[in-house]
């Protein structure tokens, strides 16, 4: 699944835990800080639109 990058925090996280971490749990970890940064720095409304989906119905 993983490519070397997500292999290697899955190893530190799991030395920092002191547990063993999936892969899921990283690539899902992962895709939640993306998301809070393109929301900083983004202004709220643009975002919120952005995520919204295209029906045309407004928020």
């Amino acid at each position: 699944m993983g490519s070397g990058i997500v292999r290697y925090v899955q190893m530190v996280t799991s030395l920092i835990e002191g547990r063993r971490v999936s892969e899921v749990e990283i690539v899902r970890m992962l895709e939640r800080a993306v998301r809070q940064h393109s929301m900083v720095r983004r202004r709220r409304r643009d975002y919120l639109l952005s995520c919204w989906p295209e029906t045309g119905e407004s928020p």
